[in-house]
């Protein structure tokens, strides 16, 4: 999801206009709300939209969607073609699509393959039987959700009779996802879908696009000379079926039907995710969680079909303020005192990568625990933010690196099941070797394997070299590795400890770590459906606290930091458990870091704060960005390195704050994964990104130099 953006409608017929979901070529699909509080998803048609012909002939394609049925596609709600613009209104699905799926997560196993096909060839079976061809079934129309795989986006769907929607020459379809029958222009059926569902298939088996990467001129140049690249799909059945679909004559692609045959019953029910990879089922779950709580709708837009104005007048009459850092004022010391404060981001627009970025001023509201002390952050004046410049970049291939830290004076970035060791100076890579999603503490990195699930291994980081492998139970480490002394933990559905020197295990706990482990002052602290606190030595439980669907706790400073699914911020001791303070107004997804005894929090308003870690009081507040995050249902990740705080911000920016104050240092234009910040070493700071690249960025001053406080 994405803020609206202006000029977006507040509604489209009787449906209260959210957020954003995604933009195509003919038009743009927004997040919206029925009179009756259910979630809907609303396509609005734009360019071709006042053209009558069209009109007729989305009209046309709205009652052949309608008449689609199937329980595994997105049903029609409602939909206005003589609308200006016209719009369809579909159920929403909460989820994530396969293509994101792919990218985030590698190729799926066998058996989760065999499901999704089976899934995806009943949906085209529905879709045809009603005359009905999709014409741009690709993995980011196929969206994974608690309740099975959802064929969606019939916006260029057409009724088998149908004449071409587009203007003479265009071209509908996505290159690597298209049939040749489409390149070529000449009329298409059912068969065309066939061949996508083909290139879809193998796309989720390797992770790969089966026709490669290029220009779009290249891949659609291979796919219709049929040069479909199936040496990763080793599975024999698998492998036949894809073949035979990706067939260059129509005439010789099986139907729908005949694949679900040939594909037989399958040993996986598809209501519910435990059909997919666990991971991918875990993030399932939580957009699905994270859906029963959809944004507020925004203030200040127009409605479509009235034009009157739905902007909140107290809201939009509120004081703008100088851009500055503005401190919270002196609090009661009532408990339950609540009060506002006023926060305002660094005021320079700055001009990075080609796109204007301005830190505008906001106003928010929060509540705050009852200070000890006064709050004594001061007010910074306005200044300038210059620019971080590019040192070296590295495409390493693949997507979206899992994890880019430090260790053994090298740059490690796990990416594509494949760990790489780069030279911090140069980009250079000095070792890689297969892995899947790890972490890194001194001189060892830690791994484990997606194929021998109760393999881990301990990797000498500057070498690359193998240390240990431990061989257990199959619980590998789903959470990072963190390492207590000479104790390495991990956990899933158990935590084990191992020891650092050699791999051998030292203890097992019956506790699970699904949601998160950490540690501080010789205590490992694991999440499930309870936070528990285990003495790292020997795994015996030293205290437990109970919490609601809470996710990633942070230990440090001998203090434990979790947020629980009703915004509250809990602060324990580490040594015994105990309750020390709370904070509202935050989130699950909130990031934490911690050093110095401040805590370092974030929220998917684009607000990092300075706690104190023994108290909750509030040192200072930042604003980075414009709150995108919370739509999208992320925050900013945090990154500490001594007295610097980096922020991977979700406006698509890397920014450096002096951890001591909250000044903004310096920015960097840059989509930062946001599996992990951004690393520094040396006079170096180091990023991932989106497109599966790692970046050297080279700071303006040096890193870890804050400026002097004014």
């Amino acid at each position: 999801m994405q803020p609206l953006e202006p000029g977006d409608p507040a509604w489209v017929g009787a449906y209260r206009v959210l957020a954003r979901l995604g933009m195509g070529g003919m038009g743009v699909v927004y997040l919206g709300r029925t009179p009756g509080s259910r979630l809907v998803a609303i396509k609005v048609v734009r360019g071709m939209g006042t053209d009558p012909e069209y009109r007729r002939r989305f009209a046309r394609e709205i009652r052949a969607a309608r008449s689609v049925s199937g329980t595994f596609t997105a049903p029609v709600v409602d939909a206005d073609p003589d609308a200006t613009p016209p719009w369809l209104v579909t159920a929403y699905l909460p989820g994530l699509s396969l293509d994101e799926a792919i990218r985030g997560f590698g190729g799926a196993p066998v058996g989760s393959v065999r499901a999704l096909a089976a899934g995806m060839a009943e949906a085209l079976a529905a879709i045809h039987r009603a005359g009905v061809v999709h014409r741009d079934f690709k993995p980011s129309n196929v969206m994974l959700t608690a309740g099975g795989p959802r064929v969606i986006d019939f916006g260029i769907a057409t009724p088998e009779d149908a004449t071409s929607i587009t203007r003479p020459g265009a071209f509908v379809g996505t290159p690597g996802f298209t049939s040749p029958e489409q390149i070529a222009g000449v009329r298409i059926g059912p068969a065309s879908d066939i061949f996508t569902f083909g290139a879809v298939l193998a796309y989720a088996a390797t992770g790969t696009e089966v026709f490669g990467a290029g220009s779009w001129q290249d891949r659609m140049e291979r796919v219709s000379a049929g040069r479909a690249e199936l040496s990763g799909v080793t599975d024999g059945d698998l492998h036949r079926l894809i073949s035979q679909c990706l067939r260059l004559d129509p005439r010789q692609r099986p139907s729908a039907e005949a694949v679900l045959a040939q594909l037989g019953p399958s040993q996986f029910s598809l209501q519910g995710t435990g059909w997919l990879p666990a991971a991918v089922a875990q993030e399932i779950d939580r957009r699905t969680a994270l859906a029963r709580h959809p944004p507020s709708p925004p203030v200040g837009q127009l409605s479509v079909l009235t034009g009157e104005p739905t902007a909140d007048p107290v809201v939009m009459g509120l004081p703008t303020v100088d851009p500055t850092i503005v401190p919270a004022p002196p609090a009661p010391r009532s408990p339950l005192s609540r009060r506002s404060f006023v926060i305002g981001a660094v005021g320079a627009s700055v001009l990075a990568g080609g796109v204007a970025v301005g830190l505008a001023t906001t106003q928010h509201r929060a509540r705050q625990p009852a200070p000890s002390t006064t709050e004594a952050a001061r007010a910074l004046p306005s200044v300038s933010v210059p620019l971080a410049s590019l040192k070296w970049t590295v495409r390493l291939g693949g997507y979206f690196p899992d994890v880019v830290t430090m260790a053994g004076g090298l740059v490690l970035v796990w990416i594509d099941k494949t760990i790489h060791a780069l030279d911090p100076a140069t980009g250079r890579q000095r070792w890689s070797r297969a892995g899947s999603r790890g972490s890194a503490t001194g001189d060892l990195a830690y791994t484990s394997d997606a194929t021998q699930l109760q393999l881990l291994t301990a990797i000498h980081a500057s070498s690359g070299a193998t240390a240990w492998t431990y061989v257990g139970e199959p619980d590998y480490p789903d959470s990072d590795v963190v390492v207590a002394g000479s104790v390495a933990c991990f956990g899933y559905e158990r935590t084990h400890g191992l020891s650092v020197s050699s791999g051998s295990p030292l203890w097992t706990a019956n506790f699970g770590a699904k949601e998160g482990i950490d540690t501080t002052a010789g205590v490992v602290v694991v999440l499930q459906d309870v936070l528990v606190g285990l003495e790292a030595s020997t795994g015996r439980k030293k205290w437990s606290y109970q919490i609601a669907d809470a996710l990633f706790p942070l230990a440090g400073d001998a203090m434990v930091f979790v947020c629980d699914k009703q915004g509250t911020l809990h602060a324990l001791r580490a040594d015994n458990g105990q309750h020390v303070w709370q904070r509202s107004d935050y989130d699950l997804t909130s990031g934490f870091q911690c050093g110095s005894g401040i805590l370092y929090t974030t929220r998917p308003d684009g607000q990092v704060r300075a706690l104190r870690t023994r108290t909750g009081e509030l040192v200072w507040s930042q604003q980075v960005g414009h709150g995108e995050g919370r739509v999208a249902g992320t925050s900013n990740m945090l990154t500490l390195t001594g007295t610097m705080l980096y922020v991977a911000g979700t406006d698509k920016m890397t920014y450096a704050l002096d951890a001591t104050s909250g000044r903004v240092l310096w920015t960097y234009a840059a989509d930062v994964m946001h599996n992990g910040g951004p690393v520094a070493a040396g006079a170096l700071v180091f990023i991932g990104t989106r497109d599966g690249s790692v970046q050297a960025i080279s700071p303006p001053t040096p890193v870890g130099a804050a400026s002097a406080s004014p």
